[in-house]
């Protein structure tokens, strides 16, 4: 059977080319009560690429740019084949298998020109799906404007929705004041860093002026905050950032672990050659510095664990990984762009294997997803499946790469740029 070719070579990444033929081929699908039961594949190692799914313009504006803006995931949350894209007015639910919206929440609060137009320029924020309570829910962060009340000056707020996965109810609203003087729009930013018993870690920033709120999911209200303080990862119940070292000659910066429930420092790393290292967020247990003379010079990159501050694993040399990604089982893999990839447990940091574009016998691939033992990504132009706890190839002649996937759905890009949903065949 001839392949049909189903990427945009302008790209050099695997965009679908969903045409609006492909889209009236849409198989019907049985839709179970609970999408989350419908069929899944673990991991989908098959898709149906002659019917992709063409998804509402919603999701692209949850993510603006090209699929070439991508680094390493696109920024959505799946339940079963139910996406969840987040933009900056408002979240929008929608069923991978037909392309239709369930639903669209926004926040109470409104969001004006402004703060609209300085949002757009921002990288896009994916929510978070948790359990909460024995229920699914979905957290979606907006930037809102606060307005004058009285005598009181205006300004801006982070609201933070909880809602129902299932129902698509919105059960919890809080809202977080942003640092003082968050007047000026243009000098916003924050991030919904990640969430564990119970709570949600905000990253709030107004130019220079870093702060950390964490919010009680349960009474929807600001448990604590720290100002001083660049959250970056939420792991094994500790939130992990960069904190300035105290009188340092010049501005430097270790990295600490804050016990999430109250804030509490658990542990700080303050070896100045630690100053600048970036952190690497790198699954629910562990987190990475790349470390080096700094300014992008990197030549080690070291595994930590985020509970105790200990170092788990030093992979010395160059190239050194920038990025990972968690297959949401039990692996890490991190890689570097297409010049190096490799895989690591995702509890104890030990290495499984590695390659890099050094190695004679092999391509390293540009790694766009991973899930339940599988690595996806895709080397010029073809794609390529990896087993996750090897490395070994496990499916070459595939046309396409996933940048967000489940067991239910995968999603990538149509050749014009715009998000198509693709279902597992086995």
């Amino acid at each position: 059977m001839q392949a049909k070719r189903l990427f945009c070579s302008t790209f050099l990444s695997f965009a679908l080319a969903a045409t609006s033929s492909c889209a009236a081929q849409s198989a019907t699908i049985d839709m179970p009560a609970d999408p989350a039961e419908s069929r899944a594949y673990e991991p989908p190692l098959a898709f149906d690429l002659e019917n992709p799914v063409p998804m509402p313009e919603e999701v692209m504006a949850a993510h603006p740019g090209s699929p070439n803006g991508i680094e390493s995931s696109f920024p959505v949350a799946l339940r079963g084949p139910i996406t969840y894209a987040l933009s900056t007015l408002a979240l929008t639910i929608i069923d991978s298998r037909t392309g239709g919206t369930l639903a669209t929440i926004s926040p109470e609060n409104g969001i004006g020109v402004e703060l609209r137009e300085h949002m757009a320029l921002n990288r896009p924020i994916a929510p978070i799906l948790m359990n909460l309570d024995g229920k699914d829910v979905v957290l979606a962060p907006f930037l809102v404007d606060k307005p004058v009340t009285g005598t009181q000056r205006g300004g801006h707020l982070v609201e933070l929705l909880t809602i129902d996965a299932q129902s698509h109810a919105v059960v919890g609203r809080a809202v977080v004041d942003m640092p003082a003087a968050s007047f000026e729009a243009s000098r916003l930013s924050f991030r919904l860093v990640g969430a564990a018993k119970e709570r949600a870690v905000l990253a709030l920033t107004v130019h220079d002026a870093l702060e950390v709120a964490v919010i009680d999911l349960r009474s929807q209200k600001e448990t604590w905050r720290r100002t001083g303080f660049d959250a970056i990862t939420v792991a094994s119940d500790a939130v992990v950032g960069r904190v300035a070292v105290p009188d340092a000659a010049l501005p430097e910066y270790g990295q600490a672990g804050l016990a999430i429930a109250d804030g509490k420092v658990l542990w700080n790393l303050r070896d100045s050659s630690f100053a600048w290292a970036p952190i690497v967020p790198a699954g629910p247990h562990l987190f990475a510095l790349e470390k080096g003379s700094g300014w992008g010079q990197y030549s080690s990159f070291e595994l930590y664990d985020a509970a105790t501050g200990e170092m788990r694993n030093d992979v010395t040399g160059t190239p050194v990984y920038d990025s990972c990604l968690y297959d949401d089982l039990s692996i890490v893999v991190c890689h570097l762009a297409d010049r190096a990839v490799g895989a690591f447990e995702a509890t104890t940091g030990e290495s499984l294997w590695d390659f890099d574009d050094s190695d004679a016998s092999r391509i390293a691939p540009q790694v766009t997803a991973t899930w339940h033992g599988a690595v996806y990504g895709h080397t010029g132009d073809q794609g390529v499946i990896l087993d996750a706890r090897t490395g070994a190839d496990w499916v070459t002649d595939i046309l396409f790469a996933p940048y967000a996937l489940n067991g239910h759905v995968a999603i990538s890009f149509t050749g014009g740029g715009r998000p198509a949903a693709v279902l597992p065949t086995g």
